[in-house]
């Protein structure tokens, strides 16, 4: 498990799977189109299934990250997507709560889909680090660092 975690391909299928998600929300804004014009409610449901299911197993990268680190106060201080993955799943049950509450209906799916649409792109700032590895966009971030000082 150790070995896993700590391999650079586990690193890079995060990634990946975070790009992956983001993809995700152009399919379920182009179901929702269809859905406005009449067709059945299967295909959102689907969508909005499939993005529990996906949020639920990428809580397992938070489990093997904390179980890497020892604890989950070392695992937060040391791996920034730790605490971003833990927000996740925070709105993934306030989503599906929801969900429940307003057994999905096609009428509620703009209400319902936020959530998830949320936590797409609060997933999407586990992608900040590589960004340091492009010249420019480090200047940026070093920068930016600076300025969190003051501020």
């Amino acid at each position: 498990m150790l070995a896993v975690v700590s391999n650079p391909y586990y690193e890079m299928a995060s990634n990946i799977l975070c790009i992956f998600n983001f993809v995700m929300i152009y399919i379920g804004e182009m179901l929702s189109g269809q859905d406005a014009l009449g067709l059945n409610k299967g295909p959102i449901i689907a969508w909005l299934s499939f993005e529990i299911i996906f949020n639920f197993g990428q809580a397992f990268e938070l489990i093997f990250d904390i179980y890497a680190n020892g604890s989950i106060k070392k695992a937060f201080s040391r791996k920034s997507r730790c605490v971003i993955e833990a927000v996740c799943q925070v709105i993934n049950l306030i989503g599906v709560i929801m969900i429940l509450g307003l057994k999905i209906d096609v009428d509620d799916y703009y209400h319902v889909s936020k959530p998830f649409e949320m936590i797409i792109f609060i997933r999407l700032l586990k992608l900040v680090p590589l960004l340091a590895e492009v010249r420019s966009y480090s200047k940026i971030l070093l920068t930016m660092s600076y300025m969190l000082d003051p501020i």
